[in-house]
């Protein structure tokens, strides 16, 4: 299918935050990047998760968004530990 990957539409609710509408715009941009291997389970959610949180860190941090960044970090840590957890899970099958 031509152009699969590069193009699409970013929905984010009428309220949503300054880190969700950029959260959106990552993962769209990991979709691209990705193409097939995205998302193709839980793992890799969870791994792609985890660099979205550190790309919004990044941005935080440039642009001094001290009140973002708490929320931001403690987001990341949640799905570390998902991630942590399930990846144990996957060496002891």
């Amino acid at each position: 299918m031509e152009g699969l990957g590069t193009e699409g539409s970013i929905l984010v609710d009428n309220v949503a935050s300054r880190p969700q509408i950029l959260e959106a715009a990552i993962h769209h941009m990991q979709r691209i990047k990705y193409v097939g291997e995205y998302v193709q389970d839980v793992l890799s959610k969870a791994r792609l998760e985890i660099e979205s949180q550190d790309h919004l860190l990044k941005i935080g941090k440039k642009e001094g968004a001290e009140s973002e960044m708490a929320e931001i970090q403690k987001v990341k840590e949640i799905w570390q530990k998902f991630y942590n957890t399930l990846k144990g899970a996957t060496k002891s099958e």
